[in-house]
């Protein structure tokens, strides 16, 4: 289960598919809104989420963390304000922030900002780009992505980047006969660098198609 219309999923869905696939597993990733995806996974209608953050066990307990990051993202803020140059969440008190509804990260830093809630990326990137909130809290590569594709206006500034998470497998605990099986072949592939090697190719290719339109 993953967040759909997410490009940095892009990256653990390959990393997945081929440690997986190195035990001999397929896998299958379904695309839902971010709350739904994390909802679905934790009542077991999944075996697991692709990637989140370190820690939502704690909130969803029935959901194990494996213990080797498969990723990491950067998360910054942009807006139409060339001026503003966020230092820390609180530069942004007294703006109205979009985030993506269930993005547990954009959930836990904005929680005392003024914060309107969308399903869906394409959702967030629009409200920036009709200037119906100040600014948007998301992962970079999902806005250069739109920049590059040119959906949205001249005007859309990169204010900042505020933090850099890493992101963690997760598996349902029916399935956590899974652990022992994926953990090592995840470490083994961080060791030897072959994930650093699929998230540059995964990045290359998913920059190149936004530029070539596709």
């Amino acid at each position: 289960m993953t967040v759909e219309d997410s490009y940095e999923v892009e990256i653990g869905i390959a990393v997945l598919g081929e440690a997986y696939g190195r035990v001999g597993i397929d896998v299958e990733v379904e695309r839902l809104p971010g709350d739904l995806a994390l909802r679905r996974s934790a009542s077991g209608q999944a075996h697991g989420e692709v990637h989140r953050i370190d820690g939502i066990a704690e909130e969803y307990p029935s959901l194990i963390q494996v213990s080797i990051p498969i990723n990491y993202i950067e998360v910054g803020v942009y807006s139409r304000d060339p001026e503003l140059a966020p230092r820390s969440w609180t530069d942004l008190l007294g703006l109205e922030v979009g985030i993506v509804r269930g993005i547990i990260a954009a959930e836990r830093l904005t929680d005392r900002l003024e914060v309107r809630r969308v399903d869906t990326y394409e959702e967030l990137l629009g409200l920036l780009a009709r200037g119906e909130v100040d600014a948007i809290v998301t992962p970079l590569i999902n806005t250069e992505v739109a920049l590059l594709r040119g959906e949205l206006a001249d005007g859309v500034h990169m204010n900042g980047v505020m933090d850099t998470y890493l992101l963690y497998h997760y598996l349902h605990e029916d399935h956590a006969l899974l652990l022992p099986i994926i953990e090592p072949v995840l470490k083994d592939m961080l060791v030897r660098g072959r994930v650093t090697e699929i998230r540059s190719e995964t990045l290359d290719r998913i920059r190149r198609d936004a530029a070539e339109g596709r």
